[in-house]
């Protein structure tokens, strides 16, 4: 069993996810670590800032991966990195598409909506975009986890919210159609390193490479 051993050990990599940034686009950000010359082994876990942050300043995270930037607001250091900014699309079954009157967003009113839960930057976002264009919903359910929103957006519960730069990518996965984008409305991401000069090779291939292939747009 020893002289099986590998020569090399994979080396650790330890992430942070927050809790309300889209499965699929923590996927796309992450797999460059997967997809390394040299073997890598990747350890996720995904929590609220705080506690990613926390864990981030104590070391038992190289990266956190969020759609905030660092404020004063948190108690623990950490710098942030810009990974890409998209704008927000709304997707929905075939038979809630066919059921809209009107043009896009005037089509939203009294139509059912998953949205994220009250409290988050992008659910303010929303509310204001929603209110600025005098549309009023039918909010269905609310959710922390995007993909639970998906699966119930898959059934045709209601319309759900996404980052445009993965709506082909949600759309055939839960089977959904496009309803309309929001250009005034955008999500930003962000890799969150202890230091500001980033010396993790791993850290640094994940920020080079998610810049070129999902944000280079």
């Amino acid at each position: 069993m020893i002289q099986a051993r590998p020569e090399v050990q994979p080396s650790l990599f330890k992430v942070g996810i927050m809790d309300v940034v889209p499965k699929l686009i923590a996927h796309q950000i992450l797999l460059p670590v997967i997809k390394r010359e040299y073997s890598t082994k990747m350890v996720c876990r995904e929590a609220n800032l705080e506690e990613l942050l926390t864990d981030l300043a104590l070391h038992k995270l190289d990266l956190v991966i969020a759609d905030l930037t660092v404020t004063a607001g948190f108690s623990s250091r950490g710098h942030s990195h810009e990974l890409g900014k998209s704008s927000i699309c709304f997707l929905g079954s075939q038979d809630i598409k066919e059921s809209l009157t009107g043009d896009f967003p005037v089509s939203l009113n009294n139509a059912p909506m998953l949205l994220p839960t009250v409290g988050s930057q992008l659910r303010m976002d929303i509310d204001q975009w929603l209110n600025y264009n005098q549309v009023i919903p039918a909010i269905v359910a609310e959710f922390d986890d995007s993909t639970l929103m998906k699966a119930f957006a898959q059934e045709g519960v209601g319309i759900m919210i996404a980052p445009t730069v993965i709506k082909e990518a949600v759309m055939k996965q839960y089977n959904l159609r496009f309803i309309g984008e929001a250009n005034e409305l955008s999500q930003t991401f962000y890799a969150i390193s202890v230091k500001k000069k980033i010396s993790n090779p791993t850290t640094v291939v994940v920020i080079e490479t998610v810049k070129k292939v999902i944000f280079s747009s």
